[in-house]
Order: structure tokens, then sequence, then C-alpha cells
């Protein structure tokens, strides 16, 4: 598969195992080895025909190229879920699914630039284009991700990742980011209301009529008060002109700039 640096016979594994489980109604799971070898995991989930569990693994970190595992069901999407992703991120290695009903792929690094790595873009991380029209996935390609995504391929810049509640529990409720990110654990510090945005600046916004952060944006160009970000379900990232509506919307202590050290 282009893009991914794993054999046709890792692949060919992977599906044989895949639909071999469905047949069973249940999830494969395992790893892709460093050495490019496929092992397929018991599935300890309680549910094993809609979850995957491999925690009992028995590898190092060291030892593990990928963890993948698949979907069968024609209700179950053919991507990861929020909590997939949650998983890679905590276990900081990428991931990889299979749909053995819909003989799709998917695929994510947590430490790439792009949060669809099959599907390249036109551009380069160090070109603000790259990080525009992504579709609004959460964990995935939401706004805190974005920004996330723009520091690691701008700036070379790692901010921590956290794991996402319920997609639910932030959508239909008053959400507060703060529970789970700060500015000062990852190198930003808070400045004054006020202050003249400069480039790389970010901004906790409170959308929806609510007081705390649920939404993130980034300053790319300060000369033209432009702003990088994607607002939430069934939109796309885009760069609009951070204006007086927007000014209003960032909660106090909101806008955050990069520490510089030397």
């Amino acid at each position: 598969m282009q893009y991914l640096d794993i054999s046709e016979d890792a692949l060919q594994a992977i599906v044989g195992y895949s639909i071999s489980e469905s047949a069973d109604n249940k999830e494969a799971c395992g790893i892709v080895k460093t050495d490019g070898s496929v092992v397929q995991i018991l599935n300890s989930a309680a549910n094993p025909g809609s979850n995957f569990d491999i925690r009992n693994i028995g590898y190092s970190q060291s030892e593990i190229r990928l963890i993948w595992h698949s979907h069968h069901k024609d209700d179950q999407p053919g991507e990861f879920t929020h909590s997939d992703l949650n998983l890679s991120h905590q276990a900081k290695i990428p991931i990889l699914l299979y749909h053995a009903g819909f003989n799709e792929w998917d695929y994510y690094e947590p430490l790439n630039p792009n949060p669809w790595p099959l599907k390249p873009s036109a551009f380069e991380p160090d070109n603000v284009e790259f990080y525009t029209n992504w579709r609004f996935s959460w964990g995935r390609s939401d706004c805190f991700s974005l920004v996330r995504r723009y520091f690691l391929g701008m700036h070379n810049k790692s901010i921590k990742e956290f794991h996402r509640p319920n997609p639910e529990e932030t959508f239909n409720t008053s959400w507060d980011a703060n529970q789970h990110w700060s500015y000062t654990d990852n190198g930003f510090e808070a400045m004054p209301h006020g202050t003249t945005p400069q480039n790389n600046d970010i901004f906790g916004v409170a959308l929806r009529g609510g007081k705390n952060i649920n939404h993130l944006a980034v300053m790319v160009d300060a000369t033209q008060n432009l702003i990088l970000h994607n607002i939430g379900k069934n939109r796309r990232s885009r760069i609009d002109r951070y204006d007086d509506s927007w000014r209003k919307l960032v909660v106090p202590n909101g806008h955050g700039r990069l520490i510089q050290t030397n």
C-alpha cells in the first residue's frame, strides 16, 4: 500500500486474520513488529464483536511498528473511532485498521503532521495550506488536533495530546478544555487582554454561548490578522480573519504565546 512502509505479505496476513475473525463476529487485532512480521493477539474485549482490547500485548514498545485491528460490521466505520485514536495517542504508536466488510484501510500516526497519511497533501507541512480543508474528525483533525499538528509540522514543536471524552459530552454540554490541557504545561504563557497578536499565538475560544474554552485557533498571519482553525462537526479547517466577532469570544487568559527558549 502506497505511503505505508509495511510489506504486501504483512497486509495480506492482516486481511486473512480479519476475515477469519469476522466469521465469528469478532474484531481481529495484533501488532506488526519492527522486523515486519505480523502477530495476531487475543482480543480480550468484553464485547469483541464491536471493540478490541490488547492490553496484554506481551511486547515492548521498541518491538512494535504499529498496532492493527479490524472492523467488520456494516454499522462500523471504515476509519478509526475516537477511542482507537486515544489508544494511539496514549501508546505513542501508529495504528492500522482494516474493514473486512468494506475492504477499506485506515492508518494513523500520532506524530505525523498529516492526520490522514494514506491521503497525502499537495503541500508540504511547512506550508500553511497543508492544514486547510481538513474535514473535522474528533481526536484526529478537530480544532486542537489541527493546532497541535500545525506546530509539529511548521515549527517542529511537540504539544501534548489529551484523552478525548465521548464526542457527545463535548458537543451537547458546556465542555471545558482546560480540564484536559493547559497552556503552561505545553510551553505557552497567557497574554494580557488586548495584547497585539503575533504569528503562532493561540486563542482559546468559548463557542455556543459558553464561558469555558471549547475551541482553539492559531494566528498564522498577524499582519493580516488571519487565524487557522476547524470550527466543528460537518466543517473543514480554514483560514479566517481574526476580527471583533472572534476577539469577543476569547476567554480571559485565553490568548497564549509560545515561550521562547534559547
